[in-house]
């Protein structure tokens, strides 16, 4: 009898565990082994019409021609197209970035780094289209970078009517409206892009000579082939490197015939199953790293027009190039802004509090390193900061960011560290019919009496870059 009680005991006992197993095992697993996200290396396709496909991107000249349509189309019809992994992705990736925000104790102590997309022709008013509040806020940045999308070329003259999508030259106002008292706020521009050989060699060189007697660097594009592929500049003590690169050129048939020495990005286009060349840039870390840089910094013409996701080929080059030892990953050239993210190296999220640590663990981008530094450390990829200024006409094209990070010396990792500054949107405020209209470029939240459709259209950029109201 009393086995047989003991029996029951046991088997009451057993079913208890099991059904305790049955609650507890499942919660455990959804905090500590939750199936990552397989993007960008598994995703579901999009099924897209013939001209959302469309990606002009290495095409001649006959055949961008030739899809004239598709491209204009894809531009008027910009909206969010990416697989439903990617956007879960990138939603999860924004919520990490959010975290490491810089608060308002720390706001003196690090070294403010701000950086924009795209310098493109605006048409006319070039000394008088910048609003004096974006210019005053900008020269409080002790770094500034951007992409120069436009010869400045004296030798060529500045169309005042439709080179939208050929050819450009802008005036010197383009960049000398940003001065004050004759003090550049630009640090470095990059010059690889497709557009640099649109005013031929000639516009090239003059636009190197005119950033260099404005005291402003410049990577990408070179006079003479032993010319440094990459330029430095030293701000509180720290030294920082800047290199560009483009997926290639308008004038497809000048890329092996120049005699400028142009930085190119091998395998993204046109975008096919072709792998992604990255030694260059894997060769400027090294470099980089061997002249005791600090903090390396890539900016990268990739992507496609008209897209507010990257592909999930061009994802996995920027994660190609953080593994080398990018430090910060700056995209342009799709004239839309695209999301971010935040890339952890060698056991970085480890000195992270524990909620935190195992967002990333679960959610978050951790990568092997590649580089030479086994300390741990983290890169930030912006895949596209659109354009900054431009006379592009839709609304998407015309809304530009400026993105900040501040940079400081982190004695426990024995290198730079940095965290997430503020960002602001501005807006090329222009009458795309009315070219003598004033054009102005304003913060948006400067803008008087917007539209509900630009309202609307706000809020899925901030929603996508993940910018906190």
């Amino acid at each position: 009898m009393t086995k047989k009680i003991t029996k029951k005991i046991s088997v009451a006992l057993l079913l208890l565990l099991i059904l305790a197993l049955v609650e507890v095992v499942p919660s455990w697993a959804r905090n500590h082994c939750q199936i990552r996200n397989p993007f960008p290396h598994q995703f579901t396709p999009l099924v897209l019409k013939k001209w959302e496909r469309f990606q002009g991107e290495g095409l001649s000249l006959k055949q961008q021609l030739l899809n004239a349509i598709p491209y204009f189309k894809k531009e008027l019809t910009i909206r969010k197209r990416a697989p439903i992994e990617e956007v879960q992705y990138f939603k999860d990736q924004t919520k990490i970035l959010q975290k490491f925000s810089i608060s308002a104790t720390e706001q003196t102590k690090m070294t403010r780094l701000g950086f924009v997309g795209d310098l493109m022709w605006i048409r006319n008013q070039w000394d008088t289209f910048l609003d004096p509040a974006v210019r005053d806020y900008i020269q409080k940045f002790d770094v500034f970078l951007g992409n120069l999308e436009t010869p400045i070329s004296k030798s060529n003259p500045v169309k005042g009517k439709m080179p939208d999508y050929a050819s450009y030259n802008a005036e010197p106002g383009l960049i000398d409206s940003f001065s004050v008292n004759g003090r550049t706020p630009f640090t470095a521009l990059a010059l690889a892009n497709n557009h640099v050989l649109d005013k031929e060699e000639l516009g090239a060189m003059e636009t190197q000579e005119f950033l260099n007697s404005r005291g402003i660097l410049h990577s990408g594009v070179r006079l003479d082939p032993k010319e440094r592929t990459w330029v430095t500049f030293e701000r509180n003590g720290m030294k920082f490197g800047f290199y560009a690169a483009t997926w290639g050129i308008n004038q497809i048939d000048k890329k092996d015939t120049t005699s400028l020495k142009i930085e190119y990005l091998d395998g993204i286009a046109p975008e096919n199953e072709d792998p992604v060349q990255i030694k260059k840039i894997a060769a400027v870390m090294k470099e980089m790293e061997s002249e005791k840089v600090d903090f390396k910094i890539v900016m990268l013409h990739w992507g496609h027009e008209y897209e507010l996701y990257p592909t999930p080929k061009i994802v996995k080059m920027g994660h190609e190039v953080a593994k080398t030892g990018a430090d910060l990953i700056i995209g342009s050239h799709p004239h839309v802004q695209q999301p971010a993210e935040l890339c952890f190296f060698n056991g970085y999220e480890d000195k992270l509090k524990s909620e935190l640590k195992d967002e990333i663990m679960n959610k978050g981008c951790i990568l092997k390193d590649k580089s030479s530094s086994p300390s741990p450390r983290k890169s930030m990829i912006v895949y596209s900061m659109g354009n900054f200024t431009t006379a592009l006409f839709t609304f998407y094209c015309q809304l530009g960011l400026i993105r900040e990070i501040q940079v400081y010396p982190d004695p426990s990792l024995g290198h730079p560290d940095f965290k997430i500054g503020t960002s602001k949107l501005v807006y090329n405020d222009h009458a795309v019919f009315r070219p003598r209209s004033p054009r102005r470029l304003l913060f948006w939240d400067d803008y008087e009496n917007p539209s509900s459709s630009q309202i609307e259209k706000v809020k899925v950029i901030k929603d996508l870059i993940g910018m906190q109201e």
